[in-house]
């Protein structure tokens, strides 16, 4: 879920990298799809990226920053990332 606008629900936003993402997981079966429909005061928002660089995910974070300030946030890194 993109951070497109604030939320009156506290946010918790997960980065990773693709499996955080969804890839090869079936619709609405990520974390966050998990998260949005067992929490009712918070809203969980994906900010996995596919094929991209641990840089890449910081970025991506810092610009869903401008939108929302977090109230929580996960970190789901592959190890790969790191290389």
């Amino acid at each position: 879920h993109v951070v497109s606008e604030p939320s009156s629900k506290p946010g918790i936003f997960i980065l990773g990298s693709s499996s955080i993402a969804g890839s090869n997981i079936p619709e609405n079966s990520t974390m966050t799809d998990y998260l949005n429909q067992n929490l009712i005061w918070h809203r969980a928002y994906n900010l996995g990226t596919m094929q991209a660089t641990l840089l890449d995910a910081f970025t991506y974070f810092v610009l869903a920053l401008e939108k929302q300030k977090p109230k929580t946030v996960v970190l789901g890194l592959n190890p790969d990332m790191f290389k």
